[in-house]
């Protein structure tokens, strides 16, 4: 594990437009919900870099954690699967499954029911941000643009993963993908 670490640490710390994002990447506790963060946005930089096996060594450390209700941590390893499940083509049901299971979570049937809500909500894309995005835009911050399309990209997969969408609404999904990737792309 503390290989990992270090590999992500001499990839992205001196490195445009990530230095800002691994600024301070010195935790390695898998049980820390900054950890998880940091771990989820190197997965998503090193896709962008093209390095798959290092997004993957992520994905391997992180995918076999087990939600136990807390959400401050289980975003960020839900961001990774969500990764690995555009890397798939959304077509891993298995991985799926693992970010479904969360919602049933638990004997309390009334926090099902809002956890319930708020995954109606995430499908009608209400956590996508996409103002972040433009602004990071407007200020012309390479480093901003990256942090706040990571997490903006992390939404569009979790749609396209869960929502039933009519073709065109597919076909604007999948461009959507596509144009901030190559924002990303284009600014390395």
């Amino acid at each position: 594990m503390e290989n990992t670490f270090e590999k992500i640490r001499h990839t992205f710390e001196n490195r445009k437009p990530f230095i800002d994002i691994f600024r301070n990447f010195d935790k390695n506790d898998l049980n820390d919900p900054e950890t998880l963060k940091n771990l989820m946005m190197a997965a998503y930089s090193y896709y962008f870099i093209g390095d798959l096996n290092s997004m993957e060594q992520i994905f391997d450390l992180l995918h076999q954690m087990k939600f136990d209700g807390d959400y401050n941590k289980w975003t960020w390893v839900e961001g990774i699967i969500l990764l690995k499940l555009f890397i798939d083509d959304f077509k891993n049901e298995k991985l799926k499954d693992k970010i479904l299971a969360t919602l049933d979570y638990g004997n309390d049937e009334s926090l099902n029911k809002i956890k319930n809500k708020a995954f109606q909500r995430r499908l009608l894309g209400q956590l996508l941000n996409k103002s972040k995005v433009k602004e990071a835009e407007n200020k012309n911050d390479e480093n901003l643009i990256v942090a706040s399309i990571i997490p903006y990209l992390k939404e569009l997969f979790f749609i396209k993963s869960f929502k039933e969408l009519e073709k065109s609404e597919n076909d604007n999904l999948k461009s959507e993908i596509s144009e901030n990737i190559i924002k990303v792309k284009d600014l390395l």
